[in-house]
């Protein structure tokens, strides 16, 4: 709020006294001064006594505290004077005044952004700035929708769920235990819902519409300190995104069908209570449909909608940065897929698909979803120009990352350590034997690939068996031989190949 245009307001219903020329300063709120507490602040409005103003040499903006505060006023520019009788209601009133305006520029700036982007991500993040805290939007399933990156969530159990993009089963019953989330469920005040087992402080309102509850958001302290003015203003944008979303995101939050609600439940790790009327196929595969947040993946109904015609057979859940499907094994064209979320996205997602391994109970489901969920993680990161990762390709990474690294390491067959020691010639002795195994040990097929003779790639076999004191027609070395090199890809992706 402007200095002039604070004094204006206060001085209607207010006994004080200044001439206030000062058109530009933005006061945003009030304090008592205290001469041990500096640096001090051009933003805030100084509350001091006469006798500690006359020491003052310096530009801030003061309400002085004096007997005669029209006297006083004479012949000074942008201070304040007032009595000393009223001043417990005039600085109640100040702060309340600032707290308004405060409140009606955080509203004025949100409804803007979703008017000129309509995007609910980015609210988030400008929001979590303008708290001081990390933010994050559930729905009422504790389905996390939206976080801030502007503020990232340091928070250890958040930050797991965040990475899962749900919260289990056991942490949603934990939650939902608590006395001031029931409370939460039928009020929109923001509450502190703080725990032992998660210490940084924490505030939640919920998101209302038509007295149906449509989500929670979670304001987190972190490191930092959350005012309690900003505590007080995550309610208002509670209020903001439950006139909102109803109104122009309705897909942000839809209703899910019985199969879909099943299907999240069991996703989460909650078997107790599958419908015994539901039918799935008899072989299944998840597919995880996995977007960065950036990537404008389409909203759930849409999605839905477009994978239907796709295949009719096929269901969905919304996950934290992208999809899980579920369908019979071999029924989904996966390029067909990536091709629709591309049109949906409008061409700019950056979109990756995991494959889990076939299952035939759908119990098994949250297990499917890891191994989906794993075989993008991995082969993003070793098959950064595919789209489609299948976890039967991948589990070995898998295994691999698990495991220790020495372990791991121990494995390499030692025909490729003497190789690598005593060969001058060892990166070619080495990628001949590659390619050697990944032919299905053809020396034609070898020759083509490295553009040699195959009397050359004979030699170079020949020097292998005979440094790595092994025979190439012994179907358990070569497999060992398989494994070594799939073991030295993953441990030189980590720069662990030592």
């Amino acid at each position: 709020m402007k200095f002039q245009e604070f004094y204006r307001i206060v001085s209607e219903t207010h006994r004080c006294f200044g001439t206030i020329t000062d058109e530009e300063t933005e006061i945003n709120d009030v304090a008592f001064f205290d001469a041990n507490a500096a640096p001090y602040s051009d933003s805030i409005l100084y509350f001091v006594y006469s006798e500690q103003y006359a020491k003052r040499e310096d530009d801030l903006h003061y309400v002085v505290i004096c007997s005669e505060p029209e006297k006083e006023a004479e012949g000074t520019e942008n201070i304040i004077f007032t009595p000393r009788e009223t001043l417990g209601r005039f600085f109640n009133d100040a702060r309340k005044t600032f707290e308004r305006s405060q409140k009606q520029d955080y509203y004025d700036s949100v409804m803007q952004q979703l008017q000129e982007t309509g995007d609910i991500d980015a609210v988030i993040d400008s929001s979590a700035l303008f708290f001081g805290g990390s933010l994050i939007l559930c729905d009422p399933r504790y389905r996390i929708l939206a976080y801030s990156d502007s503020i990232p969530v340091t928070d250890s159990i958040w930050k797991e769920n965040i990475e899962k993009g749900f919260c289990d089963y056991g942490f949603i019953q934990e939650v939902r235990a608590m006395e001031v989330i029931r409370l939460l469920r039928v009020s929109n005040q923001t509450l502190e819902v703080t725990c032992s087992a998660s210490p940084m402080r924490k505030y939640c309102s919920s998101i209302f519409y038509k007295g149906n509850l449509m989500g929670f958001l979670l304001l987190i302290e972190n490191d930092g300190t959350v005012g309690v003015n900003n505590t007080e203003l995550l309610s208002t944008l509670s209020g903001i995104l439950s006139y909102w979303i109803p109104r122009y995101a309705a897909n942000y939050l839809p209703m899910l069908e019985t199969y879909q609600e099943t299907l999240y439940q069991l996703l989460i790790g909650n078997n107790q209570n599958v419908p015994g009327d539901l039918v799935f196929p008899p072989v299944m595969s998840v597919r995880f449909l996995y977007g960065r947040k950036q990537d404008r993946i389409p909203a759930e109904a849409v999605f839905q909608e477009q994978l239907r015609i796709l295949n009719p057979a096929a269901y969905s859940v919304r996950y934290s940065e992208g999809f899980v499907i579920i369908s019979p094994e071999f029924e989904i064209d996966d390029l067909a897929l990536l091709e629709m979320c591309d049109k949906l996205s409008g061409g700019k997602a950056q979109i990756k698909l995991g494959v889990s391994n076939p299952f035939s109970d759908i119990r098994e489901i949250h297990s499917a979803f890891l191994e989906a969920k794993k075989a993008v993680e991995i082969g993003r990161v070793f098959a950064p120009d595919e789209a489609v990762f299948r976890y039967e390709e991948w589990n070995l990474y898998h295994l691999f990352k698990a495991s220790d690294k020495r372990e791991v390491y121990s494995l390499i067959h030692p025909a490729i350590v003497r190789i690598k020691s005593q060969s001058p010639d060892a990166d070619p002795l080495l990628q001949t034997l590659s390619v050697f195994l990944d032919t299905g040990e053809s020396i034609k097929n070898t020759a083509d690939m490295l553009y040699m003779h195959r009397n050359s790639i004979q030699y170079r076999l020949n020097r292998i068996e005979e440094i790595g004191k092994i025979h190439l027609n012994d179907p358990q070395t070569r497999f060992h031989l398989r494994i070594s090199f799939v073991i030295m890809k993953y441990l030189s992706k980590y720069d662990l190949l030592t």
